[in-house]
């Protein structure tokens, strides 16, 4: 059987093939033109087989009022075709209303070769353009003419223009209506009654009560102004004007309060109104009075500007005569429009202390008018000195090595080969825990170094590339020439590098850095807790106080001597120092109360002088004390507290250490007068008291990991260039390290 298929221009089907003597037809679809937003809908099927059927929508041409279309029969379909072809309003996508009828054809198709053209003719007339059709055509547009057409038809919404836009019988329905009022005189407000419409009109205004719809001057929307009509329609002509005009003869804007006119405008040149502030002029005379009215900024002229009754007050802010904020001279006029301080700007003057021409870095300004005379120890326009309780330390001074910052500038000795820091030394006869190291001495050289403690803890370093040498008693492993398990709390080295000893119970010794010897015991059971020593002719005397208030001295190898007991029972003696024999210091406490207390000492030591204090003491101990020169010692202790002796029998207190609550524990002093000082709180610390206060260096590093505070008990030196400090759980720290 041959294979047919419906062919159309544009295509309706495609068969899969077709030879060359198929049958086939031409379909002219006809329409009125301007039909281009149009649609055609062309349905073919088997007019023996409904359900063998196929459609297509087809848009008109543009410019052309006709559309070809070829048909061929479709493979399975009989010989008799039909198609029926229907117009649509508004296009195929979306399509609108069908328009007028469908029109079918029944084409035969069952022999060969192109059969008879058939045309169809549709009347869809759309003159306006809008894509709908004329009604009388079928369509359903209720107003097609050209033009105003354009505006009406079934898609288009209602607007208010006296048209039937929707073509639903019905002229602007739906939209919200106003009142109209006439407006002859055009100033937006009408007069009369409303007139309800769905817009404006011209000659009407959507607002009424104009109370003069001939005068646009006169509406219930304008402001009153002064020319004697009721412009806002209250009622009332110029209300809340002021017409009252007072003779203003300065030309100040300020008039006189002496009677006024009634007038829209001013009488003459020379009037003026009151202001907002309700203020006559205090002045009003020709000229002069020119300078005088309220509000009116002060000068300095001798002339009560601003009518307050005061003159000059509070020009530029401040009121002359005033003192100046600098507390230096008062405020005068610098001008008819400023004032100044009749004395310049104070001088900035900060604390020097130490005397180095450097102020303190930490303090507070103090300002110094130029003509008064600067405070004593006062440097101006200098605040860099990084420690004011030490001359060598400054912005500028020379780096030595001490483990300060003498240059304030990048730490502790930069750029110099001190051989080590302050620190922590490192080395296991040391210990931890349970090693409490209570006494350090140091030969003079700087080594050997002896360091002694509770338990019979003691050890010897002999030369700075060593370690300890261990001397130490121990109950489970002694030592080999240890001097026994008595508690070490007081050492001296002599020249030889023999170190002796001293501690609980009395108890002494002498060690020689090979085997201990003179095991002697002091009278008494008091612990000796100060020790000094001098060499004379190759013999070594040593000079020991006790907790009894005890003095001792001892030739090594012989039992001490008691050569003097002071008289007070409960005196106790912890501190002794001398530089040589001819005058021993002493500290320590004495008194029911607990007080501090000084006594010196002098050949043949069989009684002591008690010195005196300033001021009174309060509750505590004396700790330590040492001599820097002949004439010169500092002592330490409870309290943060510490002395200076004045060499004779005075003792002078100085301001205690900030942190007040910590005891000091153990004192070197040099011979400039700086004293280095330890303290036995949990987190002990180094400080250095100058002449000038407490410095801020030497300090020992941050606790840190393994070395946290540790209470320390001793220091010693031979200068600022070598210092040695113990104290519990092993604790030895020196510089340089």
């Amino acid at each position: 059987m041959r294979r047919l298929a419906l062919f159309l221009l544009p295509l309706l089907v495609v068969a899969c093939s077709k030879s060359k003597d198929q049958a086939g037809a031409k379909l002219v679809i006809k329409h009125s033109s301007g039909f281009e937003k149009g649609c055609f809908r062309v349905a073919a099927q088997d007019a023996a087989k409904a359900e063998l059927s196929q459609e297509v929508f087809l848009s008109p041409k543009a410019g052309s009022s006709e559309l070809t279309v070829a048909v061929l029969r479709k493979e399975g379909w009989g010989g008799q075709v039909q198609v029926s072809v229907s117009a649509f309003e508004q296009g195929c996508n979306p399509r609108g209303a069908q328009v007028g009828e469908s029109q079918t054809h029944v084409f035969d198709l069952s022999g060969e070769g192109v059969q008879s053209e058939f045309a169809m003719q549709f009347t869809t007339p759309d003159a306006d353009g809008d894509g709908f059709v004329d009604r009388a055509s079928g369509g359903s547009d209720c107003n097609d003419s050209p033009g105003v057409g354009a505006q009406i038809n079934p898609g288009m919404a209602e607007v208010c223009d006296d048209l039937d836009n929707d073509c639903d019988g019905t002229k602007d329905e739906g939209l919200a209506v106003e009142e109209l009022f006439t407006d002859k005189d055009g100033d937006g407000y009408g007069s009369g009654a409303a007139l309800i419409r769905c817009r404006p009109a011209t000659g009407f205004a959507t607002r009424g009560g104009d109370c003069d719809d001939n005068d646009a001057a006169r509406n219930p929307g304008l402001t009153e102004v002064c020319d004697d009509k009721d412009n806002n329609c209250n009622g009332q002509s110029d209300e809340g004007i002021n017409k009252d005009w007072y003779l203003d003869e300065d030309g100040d804007t300020y008039p006189r309060n002496a009677g006024h006119t009634v007038s829209c405008t001013a009488p003459g040149a020379n009037y003026a109104q009151l202001k907002a502030d309700g203020m006559f002029d205090c002045d009003d005379t020709p000229v002069s009075g020119a300078k005088s009215f309220p509000g009116n900024t002060e000068i300095c002229d001798d002339v009560d500007n601003n009518c307050d009754n005061r003159v000059d007050e509070n020009v530029a802010g401040m009121g002359k005569g005033d003192a100046c904020a600098s507390g230096c001279g008062v405020i005068a006029c610098s001008g008819p429009n400023s004032v100044a301080c009749s004395a310049p700007e104070p001088f900035d003057y900060y604390p020097d202390v130490d005397g180095d021409q450097q102020g303190s870095a930490d303090a507070t300004v103090t300002k110094v008018c130029q003509s008064a005379t600067p405070p004593a120890n006062f440097v101006r326009d200098n605040h860099q000195d990084c420690d004011d309780a030490d001359p060598n330390v400054r912005v500028g001074g020379t780096e030595v090595c001490d483990a300060i910052d003498n240059n304030c500038a990048n730490g502790p000795d930069e750029g110099l080969s001190c051989g080590g820091i302050l620190t922590a030394v490192a080395d296991p006869v040391l210990g931890g825990t349970g090693h409490d190291w209570r006494t350090v001495s140091v030969h003079s050289s700087g080594f050997p170094v002896w360091v002694a403690g509770l338990g019979g803890k003691l050890a010897v370093r002999k030369a700075a590339a060593e370690g300890f040498t261990n001397f130490s008693f121990d109950n489970a492993s002694p030592a080999p020439n240890n001097c026994a398990g008595h508690d070490w709390l007081a050492s001296w080295v002599d020249s030889a590098g023999n170190v002796y000893v001293a501690g609980a119970g009395g108890r002494v010794a002498k060690h020689n850095g090979t085997v201990c010897s003179a095991q002697d015991d002091a009278p008494g059971t008091g612990d000796i807790t100060g020790m000094v020593g001098f060499e004379s002719g190759g013999a070594v005397t040593l000079y020991m106080v006790n907790t009894e208030g005890k003095f001792y001295t001892w030739t090594p190898g012989s039992q001490p001597d008691d050569l003097h007991h002071d008289s007070v029972g409960s005196t106790k003696y912890f501190g002794i120092h001398g530089l040589d024999a001819t005058k021993l210091l002493v500290a320590g406490e004495s008194g029911g109360t607990v007080m501090p207390n000084f006594w010196a000492y002098v050949p043949p030591y069989t009684s002591s002088t008690l010195h005196g204090l300033s001021p009174s003491p309060a509750a505590g101990a004396a700790n330590a004390v040492w001599m820097g020169s002949a004439t010169s010692a500092v002592a330490v202790g409870t309290a943060g507290r510490a002395w200076r002796w004045d060499g004779t029998t005075t003792w002078t207190q100085v301001p205690a250490l900030a942190a007040g609550s910590v005891d000091l524990s153990s004192v070197v002093t040099l011979a400039n007068g700086d004293a280095y000082i330890v303290d036995k709180s949990a987190g002990a610390q180094l400080h250095r008291l100058t002449q000038f206060g407490w410095a801020k260096q030497p300090k020992l590093p941050a606790p840190t990991g393994p070395v946290p505070a540790k209470p320390l008990y001793d220091i010693a030196m031979t200068g600022p260039d070598n210092i040695w400090i113990v104290g519990d759980d092993g604790r030895v720290w020196h510089f340089p390290q």
